[in-house]
Parts: C-alpha cells; structure tokens; sequence
C-alpha cells in the first residue's frame, strides 16, 4: 500500500491532466477574436478551433479507457500527456490558421486518450475508506477548472506576456505538461485490468470517420459556397454511421475465445431510457459549446469589451453552475428525471431572458448588464450535468451501465461539436443577413455629421451608398481575409471627395464614418446573437420535452458510476514503480 503523501501526488498528477483538458476548452473561447484578427482565421477556421477539438476528444473517448485497461494505464496516460503538450507547443507557435486547426485537433485526440485515465487510476491507487475524498478533489479541480478559464484566458491575453498575445493560452500548458510527465514517470503506479477486453477497431474507425464526414462539410460548407463535394461528404458520412449501425448489431462468432466485444452493445438500443438519454445529451450539448462560442465573438467584437471583461462576463455561469452542483445528487435522487428537467428549464429560461436583454441592450454595454440572464443558465447547468448520466442509468440494466455512461459521455461531445459547426455557422450567416438593418440604422447620424462637415450635398449620398455597400459585403463575405472591392471603392471616392478639403474637414469625416461602422457593427452583432440566443432556447425546450420521455420511475443513482468513460471496467491489478 502507498504512503498517504505518494497517492496524493498521484492524485495531484493525474489531476493536472483533468485541470489542462477542461481549462482547455474554456479558455480558448475567449482568445477566439484575438485569434480571428491575428491569423485573419475564416469562420469555418474558428468553428473547428472549438468544435474539432470536441469531436477529435469524442472518437478518442470512446476507445481510449478499453486500450489504457489492455495496455497499461500509466503508459496511456503518459502518451496522452506528451502528446497535448506537444499539441499546445504547435498551437502557440502556429503561424497560420491551418496549422492551428491541425495542432487543435491534436489536442483533443490526446486529451481523448489521457482523461479516462485518471479515473480509472484513482479508482485503482486509493482504497475504498479514501476514494471518495479523491473523487471530491477532482470534482473541485473540475470546477476551478470551468471558473478559472474565462479569466485566466482573459488575463493571459491582456497582460502579453513576452509580446505572445493570445498564444499564451495554449504555451501556459507547457510547464504543467512537462512538469506531470516527468512526475509521472517517476511515480505513477501501471494497471491493467485483469482480463480486459479487445477493442473494437473497425466500429472506432467507423464512428471516427463517419463523424469527421458530417462534422467538417457541416463547418467549412458556408465559407466554400456549398459546394458539391460537401454535400457528397455528408451522404457519405450518413452512409458510414449506417454502416457502422450494422457492424454494432452483427453479432460476435460464439466459436472466438475472446470476442471483440462493440462499442456499443446494440441491446442498449431496445431501452427507453438510453434511448432518449442518448439524444437528450446530444439535444443538451449541441447548445452549449456554440453558446459559448458566438456569445464571447459578441462580447469581445460585437459589444467591445476586452478579453478579461468578457472572462468576466460569463464568470457568473462558471461560478453558479460549481456551486449549485455540490447539492444536486440529492435533488436527483429525490427528483428523478425532474432535476434534469429544471436544468432544461432554467436554461431556456436564461435565454429568453438573454434575448430580451440584446434586444435592449446598449451600443457599448457593461459586464455586469447580462448578469439577471446568465444567472439561470449557470443554475442550469449546474442542476443537468452532475445527474444526467445517473438519471439515464438508472432506467437501465445494471449490466450494461457501464457501456451506456461511456456512450452517454461521448455524445455529451459529439453534439458539442455539431453544434459548433451549425450553431456558429447559423451566427455568421446572420451577420450578413442583418448587415443591411444595421447599416441603414446609421445612414441618418452619418448623413447629418458629413453635412455638418460642409461636404457638397452631392458627395454625401454617394459616400454614404459607398458605406452601406462596404459594410454589407464584408459582413457576408465568406473570406474575412479578403478586402471586398466595394471597400476599396469606397475609399478611393472618400479619398477623392476629400482631396481638396482642409485636414480638419478631413478629420471630422473620417470620425464620422468610423462612428458608423462600430455603430453598424455593434448592431449586427447584438442582432445576430440575439437571433442566435433565441435558436438556443428552443434547443433547450426540446430537451426539456425529451427529459420527459424518460421512465418516470427514472432517479439518480447514490455515488459515482464505477465505470471509465468508455464502459471498461476500472478495476484490475496495479503495480507500485516508480
């Protein structure tokens, strides 16, 4: 048995794994504007920065806690770990959006490949008596994961260090990376489980590919025109999870000693409860991730606030969602399938009361004005996500618990990423759509301050048409890289009209159609989240209706599911090296 010092320092290296795997996906929200001025990144580029790692994550996910049972845990672990480290180097010295996108997806496949580790070695290494008190720390560590993201993102990005802007989001993993390989090495005990089962290779690169083919023409379809090979991915990806249908329900060859045993075990199919708690997560987590996303784009571009004040912003979610979360087991159990009805319901609730707040909202608004609406979204996340999974199994046979958490998990990130790609891809559409809205509502200021500036009546019409074009078709381009030649144009006729003026004339105009375009700006993007907002809500309503097909008799199960997050059995046997 280890000293009580030494499976502490287990625990505290496995733990810096979680902490970077969840502190990951937060804090690279907030960097998405500075990345998009920086890198010129596409909308498509920005989508997969965020959705690609989710979805690169979930095909890892599934495979990940099988091979760490069959090939040693620590091993695995330790892969994963150098390899997100390596990832995060390449993501802060990545000199184009491409290479980004690449290292992104690294990411996600190797803290994939890592993070079912660390249950299952806690599970192994700590004895009944102390395994609770080490599930508490990493719930704890998960929650100061989710506060600390936004703001350490927000601070990282303003403070630049050593002139790397928002690249510090990413290089900050290196010391801890390094820091809990080396550790790792050293005193991180290897297990496997006694017994453990083959992986299903075929139905992992199935699901991996089928998933990649809806995923990626999903995302980059807007910025390529939707083109005729997108639509050729998606019935391809359709025809592949098909596929990947009957290889799940072809049974295994009874004469095999040791069967591959399927992702999913089909049978899990014919339970109401799985069923419906499969789409329930997908529904749930398809909204937010992309909330997440096109908010921060809003705050930071849209309304003008600084990263640390957008960190700020969202801070109240992070805050009463961890809060909130200690307290809701008990709510499961006494609810059933009512708690996670009210996280659904105090979600749409929080986005209606958003959409009411952008429609009112001011050209420049505070932190704090979102504050009354957020709040609801923070009480539900923090009420649905702790008893989710224990609400969906209690409805199913104790036998097949273990497959069904690891499933349930993996689509929690698979709907993420789909609806990163749609969601966001619905947001940029609409700041074309409502360029024209927003520009128009500043036609009249613009118009009085370029006759203020003693400008002929002739030339002010044509500036302003200039404006207007200008403006819409940079908010409907789909290469934001590309300087429309409407712009152009647009300049080269305020440059000749002001040719011949005096350089305070020159001025005041400049002035004046700056103050348009943040004008327009501001307007279309508080349009476009608000319209956004509202397609949130409406997700949110229909996962309360689907809470509603789970079995009534549905309640949370007491304690943690004893399983990894791809149905594999945590136990085994462990060697104490070093």
């Amino acid at each position: 048995m280890p000293t009580r010092r030494r499976l502490y320092l287990v625990l505290a290296i496995v733990l810096a794994a979680a902490f970077m795997q969840l502190l990951d996906v937060n804090i690279v929200s907030i960097a998405i504007p500075p990345i998009q001025a920086d890198l010129r990144a596409t909308s498509a580029e920005l989508a997969l920065l965020v959705g690609g790692y989710l979805l690169t994550f979930a095909c890892a996910l599934l495979v990940s806690g099988r091979v760490g049972d069959a090939y040693g845990r620590k091993r695995v672990f330790l892969l994963g770990m150098a390899g997100f480290t390596i990832a995060s180097a390449l993501c802060g010295l990545a000199p184009n959006a491409t290479i980004l996108v690449l290292a992104r997806l690294g990411q996600g496949l190797f803290s994939g490949l890592m993070f079912p580790q660390v249950l299952s070695v806690i599970q192994i290494v700590f004895p009944p008596g102390q395994r609770g008190k080490a599930f508490a720390i990493y719930g704890a560590t998960l929650g100061a994961a989710s506060i600390l993201g936004p703001l350490l993102g927000g601070a990282l990005i303003g403070a630049d260090l050593f002139g790397t802007g928002w690249r510090m989001v990413f290089l900050v993993n290196l010391p801890v990376g390094l820091a809990a390989l080396v550790l790792g090495i050293r005193f991180l005990p290897e297990s496997r489980a006694d017994g453990a089962q083959r992986v299903d290779v075929a139905g992992a690169a199935l699901v991996t590919v089928g998933l990649l083919l809806l995923v990626l023409p999903l995302t980059i379809g807007r910025d390529a025109g939707w083109p005729v090979w997108c639509h050729l991915m998606l019935g391809t990806g359709l025809a592949v999870l098909a596929v990947l249908a009957a290889h799940l329900r072809r049974p295994s060859p009874r004469h095999r000693r040791n069967p591959v045993p399927p992702l999913i075990p089909w049978s899990l199919f014919g339970q109401r409860s799985f069923t419906v708690g499969l789409l329930l997560n997908f529904a749930f987590f398809f909204a937010v991730p992309p909330f997440f996303f096109y908010f921060i784009i809003y705050l930071e571009t849209g309304a003008g606030l600084s990263p640390i004040h957008a960190g700020l912003t969202t801070l109240p979610i992070a805050v009463v969602s961890v809060i909130v979360s200690g307290g809701t087991e008990a709510l499961g159990r006494r609810l059933g399938r009512g708690a996670p009805a009210v996280g659904c319901a105090l979600m749409a609730l929080g986005m209606a009361a958003l959409v009411v707040t952008l429609r009112h909202a001011e050209e420049r608004p505070r932190f704090w004005t979102f504050l009354p609406a957020l709040i609801p979204v923070g009480l539900g996340l923090g009420v649905f996500v702790p008893v989710i999974v224990s609400v969906v199994l209690a409805g199913v046979r104790s036998e097949d618990a273990g497959a069904a958490s690891g499933a349930l998990a993996t689509m929690q990130q698979v709907g993420g990423a789909i609806g990163v790609a749609v969601v966001g891809a619905l947001f940029f559409g609409f700041l074309g759509a409502n360029a024209d809205r927003a520009s128009g509502d500043e036609t009249a200021g613009l118009e009085s301050a370029l006759s203020v500036s003693q400008l002929p009546p002739q030339a002010v019409q044509p500036m302003v048409e200039g404006f207007r074009t200008c403006f819409h078709d940079r908010a409907a381009q789909q290469d934001i890289r590309a300087t429309p030649v409407s712009c152009r144009q647009a300049r080269q006729l305020s440059e000749q009209v002001l040719a011949s003026r005096s350089e305070q004339v020159r001025i005041g105009v400049e002035r004046a159609m700056q103050a348009a375009d943040e004008g327009a700006l501001a307007r279309d993007f508080t349009r476009s989240a608000e319209q956004a907002t509202l397609l949130e809500a409406a997700v949110f309503t229909l996962a309360f209706l689907l809470v509603l097909g789970l079995p009534r008799r549905a309640a949370a199960r007491p304690g943690p599911v004893d399983v990894d997050a791809d149905g594999g059995d945590p136990r085994g046997s462990v060697v104490l090296g070093r």
